[in-house]
């Protein structure tokens, strides 16, 4: 996607017809550390842009830029604290991409000549923002679930950059603040802060295929405040939990569709059938109005 084009009305996540399972059960999504994602330099990348951009400017062949001992000091332990406790958090994938074959096969296991259960759940994205708590302060949230993924870090969904960039301009800020007679430290939490909403939203050239967008938190298992039970243990790794009904067992309450699901597609090689039966069985007794469940139109095998 470029700047002017819109968000899309739907992000699609692709997963199995047993995690679908899972999600309606539990009616949540598990987010994922960010060290276990498929770009291997995926915090590293960013890091080398930021470091390198500040790097020319310091060194640049003009050596025009100087700055005081102060503005120095500030912005080693701005990137420091990014580094050791910034730079990790847990993130949930979507893509704007709808029934792409390459999504397919990267997400849903979709293998020629093997059978698949692989599904695209269909989330409407003002949904996903609401359950977020975007615009709600949390004394304002009286809904227990939208204060759980408020009070876990939760935000998005953000869009992922693919083309690099200079990183936010963390030293022409701190510069300015001294102009101002204010002390560059008092910026530190605000710029490490959006130090990590730069590395967390982007990525390598190679995976732009991919259209993606992000839930993510800065929030671990490991976090002094994060209670168990907003963690699922799944394999070695607690993920944390994003809430998919603003309250417990209401699942439509003040949201366009269901747990958010607009629509989900049966994937190549699936068996439709029955993951339909499946789906209108759960939905039944539980919404006049469930998604939409269709079978997907990319003919592989």
């Amino acid at each position: 996607m470029t700047q002017n084009e819109e968000t899309p009305k739907t992000l699609w996540h692709y997963t199995t017809a047993n995690t679908l399972a899972d999600i309606l059960r539990s009616q949540c999504l598990l987010a994922t550390d960010f060290r276990d994602l498929n770009d291997a330099k995926e915090i590293v990348h960013a890091i080398e842009i930021i470091e390198g951009f500040d790097k020319l400017r310091r060194h640049g062949p003009t050596n025009a830029f100087i700055f005081s001992e102060n503005v120095e000091a500030a912005y080693k332990s701005i990137v420091e604290d990014f580094k050791t406790r910034f730079a990790y958090g847990q993130v949930i994938c979507f893509s704007s991409k709808p029934d792409d074959l390459t999504m397919w096969r990267g997400y849903g296991r979709v293998v020629s000549g093997v059978p698949s259960d692989s599904v695209a759940i269909g989330f409407d994205v003002s949904d996903l923002r609401r359950l977020c708590g975007e615009g709600i302060k949390v004394e304002e949230s009286l809904e227990s679930n939208i204060l759980k993924n408020k009070m876990l870090g939760f935000s998005g969904p953000h869009e992922v950059n693919y083309r690099g960039g200079s990183g936010p301009e963390i030293m022409n800020k701190l510069i300015d603040a001294e102009r101002n007679e204010t002390s560059p430290f008092e910026l530190h939490n605000e710029l490490v802060r959006k130090l990590s909403h730069f590395a967390m939203t982007h990525k390598d050239s190679g995976f732009e295929a991919e259209n993606e967008f992000r839930i993510f938190t800065n929030q671990t298992a490991n976090s002094s405040n994060i209670r168990m039970d907003n963690c699922e243990l799944i394999g070695p790794e607690y993920r944390l939990k994003f809430q998919l009904s603003p309250s417990q067992n209401a699942i439509s309450q003040d949201l366009n569709s269901p747990l958010a699901i607009r629509e989900i597609i049966t994937g190549p090689g699936a068996n439709h059938d029955k993951i339909k039966r499946f789906c209108e069985a759960y939905f039944f007794t539980l919404t006049p109005s469930p998604p939409t469940v269709i079978k997907s139109k990319v003919p592989f095998r």
